[in-house]
């Protein structure tokens, strides 16, 4: 039995035994006191040693926001019955080298060396807590290397807002960095 405040805690690690399958998307279901029974989310596998991992971003998931107490969490596939779970705060940053520079409609970041390689894909995302707007850029390759986000000229010049840098694996999120600026 779980007592998970999903206020606080909006991150869910599966780790699969080592020789555990893992085909397909990863996929867990919670129980709650409040929230619609069964309910569930997709996530990704990632790099994890050995055994497989799979990583479970639900920070921005309203049913699992609103879901009031969760009591049990189960992943749904082979290897369930010795699943190991770890829920936490927030996802894993990002592995970069150096902070994240801006400069006119350009917003660039260099990765580490020890970043995962793969298929991976990345969104710079803002938000304007005044306005209520938002914009979601794709990340490409630059000349010099860096991870490069063109920036449109309406958000070139706006201050106070919000963003995230997210590092993504089939459409799902598996490390966030965020600020304000």
């Amino acid at each position: 039995m779980l007592d998970v405040d999903p206020q606080w805690l909006r991150c869910v690690r599966v780790r699969l035994r080592l020789d555990a399958p893992h085909p397909g998307r990863p996929r867990i279901a919670w129980h709650s006191d409040e929230g619609v029974p069964g309910t569930s989310a997709e996530g990704a596998w990632i790099e994890g040693g050995e055994a497989p991992v799979a990583l479970f971003d639900l920070g921005r998931d309203p049913r699992w926001l609103l879901c009031g107490r969760v009591r049990s969490i189960s992943y749904d596939g082979p290897g369930a019955e010795d699943a190991q779970y770890e829920v936490l705060r927030a996802l894993p940053e990002p592995a970069l080298d150096g902070a994240p520079s801006e400069t006119p409609g350009r917003w660039s970041v260099r990765l580490a060396p020890s970043a995962p390689a793969g298929t991976l894909e990345w969104a710079l995302l803002f938000f304007d807590p005044q306005t209520l707007e938002s914009s979601t850029l794709e990340g490409r390759p630059g000349a010099d290397g860096a991870l490069e986000f063109a920036l449109p000229a309406a958000w070139s010049v706006r201050a106070g807002v919000e963003w995230s840098l997210e590092e993504r694996q089939g459409g799902a999120c598996v490390a966030r960095l965020s600020g304000r600026r």
